[in-house]
Formats: structure tokens, sequence, C-alpha cells
């Protein structure tokens, strides 16, 4: 009967923390299990964001270590698994790195006003990337009050409404 080497999983894991450390995007090339691993993969992310595009799907959806990768590119957040991009907080995360993160939340997040409506609030420029909304006057309303330079982004329609001008007029004052 073989014998079970415990200590073989450990002593990998050791050398994987090592090679990740040095250089993320190692993660490619150290299986499944290195992959699966959120010590591992948080490690590789911390160094190298990319190295987040070799984690596994479970990994993925990981909160901590997504934000991780965020915090070292915001393009990890393009290739986070659907489950997380539905997550309000993450989300608003992402676009606070980059605005282009808007381009990449979940459906459901997409086709929620309300969500658009507290990302305006404090980053009205978002409106760029928030193409569903930008003829909604509720949430153009929120951008231009937010900051005027918001009112470039905003449906032809809504540019001339009297109410939105007044707003981006206004903060242009504050």
């Amino acid at each position: 009967m073989a014998s079970i080497n415990f200590n073989s999983f450990a002593e990998k894991k050791r050398q994987a923390l090592s090679t990740v450390k040095s250089n993320g995007l190692q993660l490619m090339f150290l299986g499944s299990a290195m992959q699966s691993d959120k010590e591992v993969v948080m490690t590789a992310v911390q160094n190298d964001w990319e190295a987040y595009l070799y984690a596994s799907k479970l990994i993925k959806e990981d909160e901590e270590v997504l934000r991780a990768a965020i915090d070292n590119g915001w393009k990890a957040f393009k290739d986070a698994g659907p489950g997380i991009k539905e997550n309000k907080e993450i989300c608003k995360y992402a676009i606070q790195k980059n605005r282009e993160s808007l381009n990449y939340i979940g459906l459901g997040l997409k086709r929620d006003k309300e969500f658009y409506i507290e990302v305006m609030k404090t980053d009205g420029e978002c409106l760029e990337f928030a193409k569903l909304y930008q003829d909604d006057k509720e949430v153009v309303m929120t951008a231009v009050k937010q900051t005027w330079k918001a009112l470039q982004f905003v449906s032809h329609d809504l540019k001339s409404d009297p109410d939105i001008v007044m707003a981006a007029s206004e903060g242009c004052l504050a």
C-alpha cells in the first residue's frame, strides 16, 4: 500500500506562493489546484492583476480576490464571474477605480435605474458609460447635479431641457 505524502501539497503550495509573489502571471502554469487556492491567487493578483485571468471560476467569484485584482488593475473586473458582477458593492468599487467598469456590470444591474442613480450621485461623469440612461431625466439630473461635466454625455433631447440646463449651470457655479 502506497503512503500518502501530505507534505507534498504543502511544499507545492509554498513553492507556488514564492513563484507568484515575484511573478503573478506564473499562476497560468501552476495547475488547477493552485489556481483554485485563494492564498496563492491573492498573492498572484497582488503582484499582477492579469493573474486573475488564470484563477479558477470559483475563485473569480470571491470578493476579496477580485478587489485585490482591481486594486492592481481595473480591467480584472472585465473577467470577473457573472455572479459577482451583480454585486452592487463590488461593481461600485470597480467603477470608482475606472468609470469604464460600468460597461461590464451584470445584466441585472444594467437594468437597475436606482443603481445608476447611486453611481451618478458620486460620479456624474459615469453617465458616459450609462448609454441606456442618457435620456432618462432622473438619472441625467442626478449626474449633472453632481458635475456639470456630465452634460456632454446627455442625450440630444435632454440637453435643451430647461431643468437639466439649470441643474448643470448651478453645478458650474458651485
